[in-house]
């Protein structure tokens, strides 16, 4: 609900068809040359309509983190197959073995529209509430119309379900802090 109320702000305020980024509070990054870069190669699948996340390799079997299944390759990183949940210790050693699958660090980008659409398809009862809310007024999500929405995650609400997902490999290096 927090990122589609944020969508919608953008949306009221900025009427254009940007492209955003949603990027967890809780992650250390040190080399922002490289997450720039990698960034920008994931700007380019964003501008061709796809919700892009951006997938951590793997370097040992972790069941802490969910995992992102890669088909096919694009122009540049890959179409998503599936998400999948926190495995267990041997399902997680097939999935690094195997080299079609990332973890999910939660980074998510793509356009304005495409991301509002994808809510509207696949998440509609946070969708249809939106529209309750009006940023010319205030610049602040009224509480009873937040409270009023489900509390799901975005991967639950739309990454797990859209066929609009594509990956890119996040290049810089990368640690979930966590709490």
């Amino acid at each position: 609900p927090a990122i589609a109320c944020t969508l919608e702000y953008f949306r009221q305020k900025n009427d254009s068809d940007d492209i955003v980024i949603i990027i967890p509070s809780d992650h250390l990054i040190k080399n922002t040359d490289l997450f720039e870069k990698t960034v920008e190669e994931g700007k380019k699948l964003a501008e061709l309509g796809y919700i892009v996340t951006f997938g951590i390799k793997p370097t040992y079997p972790e069941t802490g983190y969910g995992y992102i299944k890669t088909k096919e390759a694009l122009e540049v990183g890959y179409k998503v197959e599936k998400f999948v949940e926190k495995p267990d210790y041997e399902t997680a050693e097939e999935y690094v073995k195997s080299g079609d699958y990332y973890w999910n660090g939660g980074i998510f980008m793509g356009k304005i529209s495409i991301l509002l659409k994808e809510f509207a398809r696949y998440a509609p009862n946070i969708y249809s509430k939106l529209k309750e809310l009006d940023y010319s007024k205030e610049n602040k999500i009224e509480p009873s119309v937040y409270e009023s929405m489900p509390s799901i995650s975005i991967d639950y609400a739309i990454m797990e379900k859209s066929e609009k997902i594509a990956l890119v490999e996040l290049q810089s290096d990368w640690n979930d802090l966590g709490s």
